[in-house]
């Protein structure tokens, strides 16, 4: 069975209030019904989340990202159309850009001069009967949707191990030349108390962004995540490095939200997370658990070191600020070639420089046969 191509829609507030994103969403119905597509965009945030946050998350994790131009979306959202540009041109895992024309607008001289639009005649509010506009639109996307399908099923399998054998040894460094894949997680229900989560992650991919080996690193976020949702992110991105952000809870859990109520905790031991990893390790070598007394109970954080190779949690409660200059200083050490042990230390040694308590919360357990102060990500 195919699966569905994932859409995100980038569009203005006063071309909403136009109804154009509406009209669009509708002409959209059948492709979603079918499973052609999956659609996202600033409609789908959930109440407590993030507005920045969730719209860079979504351009960077689309196959499909639809601009619906008009000068008021360049004039007030420059930095997604940015963001959503590199998407064209990143070494890995490349987004098709689609300038919509919605309302008349010189593509002239702008970023978006050298793609192709829909509809090509002319601006969507230009036709006498906008519904024909918007019937080429959803055509010429279906032939995109196509095209991109048959990308996916061109592309290179990854060789299985032998029956009886894991697909990486634990701990062991990742080969060189391959793409590194960093899966930031989430979880912030709304009656929880209001954590920095979306800043930490844009701060670590920032701080990616700029270091040396920024090309052989994949970071795809997924916030919000429900405790049904963990198997199937880890079965989608099978990540090197698996990072969580939220809250946690002593002896040794982390809270994500409960999947019949958005605003309610589920409370996820670790040593169940132990036996999902054993199970679904694929290519994980490190899970970092940035909250609250995921370390409480230090075995829980061995035995998952143990399966994977690297563990890192917090022994107590660490405040914000403190969470937050951490995963951006660990993961920033990683990316500039540094080895596991030097990157947790450097983290910790952040938290004394930027003055706030906790430097002394973060612990590394280490699995049998495997050594931080020689495995290195990147290089």
């Amino acid at each position: 069975m195919l699966t569905p191509v994932r859409v995100f829609v980038l569009y203005s507030e006063k071309d909403r209030k136009l109804g154009l994103s509406d009209d669009l969403d509708t002409q959209l119905t059948l492709l979603k019904r079918r499973g052609d597509i999956v659609v996202e965009s600033e409609a789908s945030i959930a109440a407590g989340v993030e507005w920045q946050a969730y719209m860079e998350a979504g351009i960077d994790r689309a196959e499909i990202i639809l601009i619906l131009v008009s000068a008021n979306l360049i004039a007030t959202h420059p930095e997604l159309v940015d963001r959503a540009l590199t998407r064209r041109t990143t070494s890995t895992d490349v987004a098709r850009v689609i300038p919509v024309l919605v309302r008349p607008f010189a593509l002239e001289g702008s970023p978006l001069a050298a793609l192709k639009p829909l509809p090509s005649e002319k601006p969507v509010s230009a036709w006498k009967d906008q519904d024909e506009a918007w019937v080429a639109v959803v055509r010429g996307l279906s032939r995109v949707i196509e095209e991109v399908r048959a990308k996916k099923s061109q592309a290179p399998i990854e060789p299985t191990a032998p029956s009886g054998t894991s697909h990486a040894i634990a701990g062991q460094a990742v080969p060189r030349g391959s793409i590194k894949k960093l899966l930031l997680v989430s979880a912030n229900p709304t009656l929880e108390r209001s954590l920095t989560v979306n800043k930490e992650f844009r701060e670590i991919a920032d701080r990616i962004q700029r270091s040396k080996y920024r090309d052989q690193i994949d970071v795809k976020m997924e916030l919000e995540i429900r405790a049904n949702d963990l198997t199937s992110q880890l079965l989608k991105h099978q990540p090197n490095i698996l990072h969580f952000s939220g809250h946690g809870a002593p002896p040794g859990a982390i809270l994500l939200v409960d999947p019949d109520h958005a605003d309610r905790t589920r409370p996820v031991p670790i040593s169940a997370l132990k036996k999902l990893v054993e199970v679904l390790r694929d290519n994980l070598r490190c899970i970092v658990l940035n909250a609250c007394y995921t370390a409480a109970q230090e075995q829980l954080i061995q035995d998952l070191a143990n399966v994977v190779g690297f563990a890192i949690g917090m022994n107590e409660e660490i405040d914000d600020e403190a969470a937050l200059t951490f995963g951006a200083a660990f993961h920033e050490a990683l990316a500039w070639g540094r080895t596991l042990q030097e990157s947790f230390l450097a983290a910790k040694a952040q938290i004394a420089v930027m003055g706030v308590p906790g430097e002394k919360l973060p612990i590394l357990k280490s699995g049998q046969g495997v050594d931080p102060t020689k495995f290195v990500l990147v290089s």
